[in-house]
């Protein structure tokens, strides 16, 4: 078997991104390859789910700008928001997660991007990436130079666009602030908010 294929079923795309979660690594190099797997894993995801875009790639929004019926889907409901922790992980303030499902609604974040997003940060806190300052500082730069490693001349133009739409978000919906600035830290999170910045969902059309 291919260590390196991407499953095509949402339950064992889940089981890989559970086992990887739990998965130690020892040096540095180990780290980063678990680290983007799962972003690869999580990228899969987010493509499979119900409604989501058939003509572009949700990372690297290579395709031209979708049409009414291909933009992103925006929720009908608060409720579409699933945010499924990882193994070993608990939401601790139901009220304060609720009022991030409630503005990202009023955004009108599509449900799938924001429910991977919601397990990147997850992950990244119980790898430690928000443990300090400096810690959040490094998985930032970390992040910046994943992007230009994988995108080359569109980088500057990628983390451009994803930081409107973020700041955006957080100027309109202050309960998102915190999620904003952990946001940053995710390669995935950021190339689907540059893509939301780029061709914006069902609920911005006419």
């Amino acid at each position: 078997m291919n260590d390196f294929a991407i499953p095509a079923t949402a339950p064992e795309i889940n089981a890989q991104i559970a086992e990887l979660t739990l998965q130690e690594t020892s040096t540095p190099q180990a780290s980063s390859a678990r680290r983007d797997r799962l972003e690869a894993l999580h990228i899969a995801k987010a493509a499979a789910a119900e409604g989501a875009p058939p003509a572009r790639d949700p990372f690297t929004g290579q395709a031209p700008a979708p049409t009414e019926d291909e933009a992103y889907p925006a929720p009908a409901t608060a409720m579409e928001y699933q945010f499924q922790p990882p193994p070993g992980v608990e939401i601790v303030n139901e009220a304060a997660a609720g009022a991030v499902k409630g503005a990202l609604f009023e955004a009108g974040v599509p449900a799938p991007l924001a429910d991977a997003a919601f397990q990147q940060i997850a992950e990244m806190h119980v790898a430690g990436a928000f443990a300090d300052a400096g810690s959040y500082d490094a998985a930032v730069a970390q992040c910046k130079a994943s992007i230009h490693a994988k995108h080359g001349d569109a980088a500057p133009a990628m983390l451009r666009d994803a930081a409107a739409y973020l700041n955006r978000l957080a100027d309109q919906h202050p309960a998102l602030e915190d999620a904003v600035a952990q946001a940053m830290a995710s390669p995935f999170i950021v190339a689907q908010a540059a893509n939301l910045h780029r061709y914006g969902t069902t609920r911005g059309r006419k």
